[in-house]
Formats: C-alpha cells, structure tokens, sequence
C-alpha cells in the first residue's frame, strides 16, 4: 500500500472529470514527427475537444546555445492548425483542449506543446493538465529546465487550470475516453532509492561501466532511468484499447508483475521509448534475438487471432537492428497485426467501426529534418 499526500493538485478527481455521450466521431491520432524522438498523440472527442498526450519538440536550442531543432517553430503551429481544422472552426472560435497530458518531463514530449501555447494561447482554451513529475530532489533530470519553460508558459495565459497529478488506481473520464492509471513515479520509488548508491549518485552513460551490474549499468537498472517515470495508462474509446506507455522502459519487470496479461491486453500499444528498449529482443542489446518471456511478446501471442496495431513514434534510435528487425519478422506472417511507424509526412488517425479498427492517413503539412534524408520514412 502506498499513502500519498498530494500537495500538487488543486481539483479532486471527481471535479476534474467531465462526461459526454459516446460517438462513433472521436479518433486517436498519432501525429507525424519532427526532427528527433518525440511523441504528439492526440484524441478528438465527441463534443469536438481534443485531449493531447505530450507535444513533441520544437525550437529547442541545444547546451551550447545553437537551434538544432526547428528554429522557427513551425512544427508547433502545424499541431495547433491539424486540431482547428479537425474541429472545422470558424474565425474566432476557441480551439478546446479539454486535457494535457504529460507522460513524463523529458524535452521531447512538452517543448512543442509549450511552444503551441505560447504562439496560440489567444485561440486556445485550456481547460486541465494530468501529469506526475517527480521530485529533482528525487530523480535527477537534465530536461528539468525545459518542462519548467513550458509550466510557466502555461501559468502565464492559463493560472487557473485544472491540474491533477495522476496516481496509479485512478480511472478518469474526459468527455468520452476514459483513462485508467496503471502505472506513475511514485510506484517506483524504491528502484529510484536503492539504486541511488550503486550508481554513486550519479548518472551512467551506455558506455560506463562497473562491476555489480557486469558491465552495463543503465542496462542492468534501466528503472534508474528518468524514463521511468512514465505515466503507464490504459485509454479507452468505445471499445477500442490503447497502452499508453511514454518513454518508460523494461515494463516486464516492473509493471506486468501487478497486471494480468487480460488488463494489458489492448488493441493498440503505443511502443515505449522510440524503440529504444529490449522488450523484444535478447538482454544483449546487440543482439536479435525474440525473447518470448518479454510482455510485448506475450501480447503478440494474445492477440494472434485478434486485430493488433503497434505503434511506435520513432524507430530512429534502432541503429537498424535489434527490436525493430525482430518485430517486423514477428508481424510478418500474421495480417490482422500491424506495425506502424510515425512518418515525416503522414498523421495516423485510429478509430473503431463495427468492431474493426480503421486507419485513416493524413498528409502532414510541416516537419522539419534539419537535412535528415528522410526518404525511408
């Protein structure tokens, strides 16, 4: 049993949630990429609100000061204009974004949504923020900077915004998508304490080393990693399923132990981490080889006769091999699963119609490469 004092949210989570009737009009996105590893997702509700998840990056300036990623900020606009249109508003009408929801503070996943509010705050109307950040003083985490820019964007246009930090238990329901939090930092903390010494309170590169882990630290204890503080839910639209997993890494381990495979079994898994994990593959992160103790594995296995979509945000991080080839040979011969990859030009739109998932694609009007040969993607 966990006791939480909650000292960050200022609504309770019955007044935080609002209900609508059902329509077979809402649509789960997967927005087309920028530049780097990032994740936009969004939902369009049936009383025409949009719930976002994340907000992919933009107009970031790297430590020494030069943009390397979308000087202009384009790709924030390109976000804001999808979601107008969506809702065909008319000159002066509020765009509504009933929820924010931040998987977890890395750069990737709110500079773009802080650069949407602050660009477009004056045809925005936010109404909540769900997020669970934890403490520096607990995990530390180099982004810190970034998600405080974009906390205090929002603090700015929009002061008296919902905002409820999510805790795992919780089931909330925003127009009519329901979330149910399976998994958030404070679920572990005792990784982030006990592993604190044996990296000598500091971080590890892929390439340190030391000898209580054989060698590769961060592989050994990747729940060290900020990733992991992950929100982990479970979002449903009608009868469509989908595992919203953020960056958090080795879900076997520290999530799958506390949830039958029934609970985590969904029609659409939002891959964790860009594909920048080992859930389907060997220990070795060089190597290719299937392990079918792995959660994502035994969700391939549920699902044979059943329709599966796995989508994942950016494969870029995959070197070529390793998770990537080994979930592309594992979908190979099974029709009804499909593995999706995020595209420069393309948005994902998922929506269920008599008990069948339809993919629709959209063509993206902006992203910015950087001069990234992007022609395979």
């Amino acid at each position: 049993v966990h006791i939480i004092h909650d000292r960050s949210s200022n609504v309770s989570l019955e007044d935080f949630c609002y209900t609508t009737q059902s329509t077979s009009n809402t649509e789960f996105f997967v927005f087309n990429l920028n530049t780097a590893g990032e994740d936009t997702l969004l939902i369009h509700t049936a009383d025409n609100a949009w719930i976002m998840i994340d907000g992919g990056m933009t107009d970031w300036e790297n430590y020494e000061g030069v943009h390397v990623n979308d000087p202009d900020g384009k790709f924030a606009d390109s976000i804001y204009q999808f979601m107008r249109e969506k809702s065909d508003l008319k000159d002066g009408e509020k765009l509504v974004i009933s929820a924010w929801y931040l998987t977890h503070a890395h750069r990737d996943h709110c500079l773009a949504f802080g650069s949407m509010i602050e660009r477009n705050h004056e045809g925005i109307e936010l109404q909540r923020i769900m997020a669970n950040v934890p403490d520096t003083e607990v995990i530390y985490n180099s982004n810190n900077p970034y998600f405080l820019n974009t906390m205090n964007t929002v603090n700015t246009y929009y002061p008296h915004v919902k905002f409820l930090k999510a805790h795992a238990g919780m089931e909330i329901r925003l127009a009519d998508v329901e979330f149910t939090v399976l998994m958030a930092q404070e679920n572990l903390i005792h990784y982030w304490v006990s592993n604190k010494d044996e990296y000598n309170s500091h971080w590890k590169n892929w390439s340190d080393s030391c000898t209580t882990c054989g060698g590769d630290c961060r592989l050994s204890y990747k729940m060290y990693d900020f990733n992991n503080s992950s929100i982990v839910t479970k979002i449903k639209i009608g009868d469509m399923t989908i595992l919203s997993t953020g960056d958090a890494y080795r879900i076997d381990r520290w999530m799958v132990p506390y949830y039958s495979l029934d609970t985590l079994n969904v029609d659409i898994l939002k891959v964790a981490h860009h594909f920048n994990n080992h859930e389907m593959v060997a220990d070795n992160r060089y190597g290719s080889t299937i392990d079918r103790s792995k959660y994502y594995w035994k969700l391939l296995e549920a699902r044979a006769d059943k329709e599966f979509y796995a989508i994942v945000t950016n494969a870029n991080y995959d070197k070529g091999a390793t998770a990537k080839t080994a979930w592309q040979n594992a979908f190979a011969n099974n029709a009804k699963h499909h593995f999706i990859e995020a595209k420069y030009s393309t948005i994902y739109g998922f929506k269920k119609v008599n008990g069948s998932i339809v993919m629709t694609e959209y063509d993206a009007t902006y992203s910015y490469t950087g001069g990234i040969d992007n022609t395979a993607n």
